[in-house]
């Protein structure tokens, strides 16, 4: 998905984006990942990797990249900090 479609929706997430993206940084800290290995993972460029974990809206078609990529489901990241007690028990 390194490119965007005209048919990719940008959907915006009812979360705040810096909690979406401390929770993915938190992701890949715990799975000793860095932005170069996710984004080589995911089929998504670095650049939206960047956007992403510095906060900018990504679109629905990232996210589902980056959570598949990641082995997590797209509903961890954007539920409310109670979800957080799942983040634990990402191995």
């Amino acid at each position: 998905m390194a490119n965007k479609k005209e048919t990719d929706i940008d959907i915006f997430v009812l979360v705040e984006t810096s909690k979406l993206a401390e929770k993915i940084q938190a992701i890949l800290d715990k799975k000793f990942y860095n932005r170069p290995y996710l984004a080589r993972i995911s089929g998504v460029s670095i650049n939206t990797i960047h956007n992403l974990l510095n906060g900018r809206n990504p679109t629905f078609a990232t996210l589902l990249c980056v959570t598949k990529a990641l082995d997590v489901q797209l509903y961890t990241l954007l539920i409310d900090s109670k979800s957080n007690e799942k983040l634990n028990n990402i191995t």
